[in-house]
């Protein structure tokens, strides 16, 4: 019966190395396509921005920019799902596990007001790393950041399809 044990503990361990091995992917595919996005949507900003183009063209590609950095931020928060489910997967090893490995419960319980699901053994344990923690924890969302940043982004290719229709019709 020992045996089944560790075998099991051996087989959960590997399946939460495979779920933060997932995680850094998808973070490192998101953040690489975005920041790539994100560098080249500042710089076309600046170079047509100062650059004398055709207004047609200047608004076409303000569109296109506007278009890509959107479905970016679309395909970003799906590959987030993914995410979600890998942390959800790794939580329930860590129940499993006899909380051994906590990370994960922690930031749920962190983020939340009463730590959802979380034995009340352990919740006292919760509390008080969340007391130490206080204001270091952090609760901002990243894709709250991203959007706030796409839109700012947004808004200034709209500005600039803005002044080129001006110009056009002036």
């Amino acid at each position: 019966m020992q045996v089944m044990v560790t075998d099991r503990i051996d087989i959960l361990l590997t399946e939460y190395k495979t779920c933060q091995d997932s995680i850094k992917h998808q973070d490192s595919r998101a953040w690489t396509i975005g920041g790539l996005l994100l560098a080249g949507s500042i710089f076309g900003l600046f170079k047509i921005g100062v650059e004398e183009y055709e207004p047609l063209l200047s608004i076409f590609l303000s569109i296109i920019a506007i278009y890509l950095l959107w479905s970016w931020f679309r395909i970003y928060r799906r590959w987030g799902s993914f995410v979600e489910v890998a942390q959800y997967r790794m939580q329930e090893i860590e129940k499993e596990t006899g909380y051994v490995m906590r990370k994960n419960l922690y930031i749920d319980y962190m983020d939340s007001q009463n730590g959802h699901n979380i034995d009340e053994t352990v919740i006292s344990d919760f509390k008080n790393v969340k007391s130490k923690m206080g204001a270091r924890f952090s609760r901002t969302s990243v894709h709250k950041i991203v959007k706030e940043i796409l839109i700012c982004l947004t808004l200034a290719w709209s500005a600039l399809i803005i002044q080129n229709i001006y110009y056009i019709f002036q």
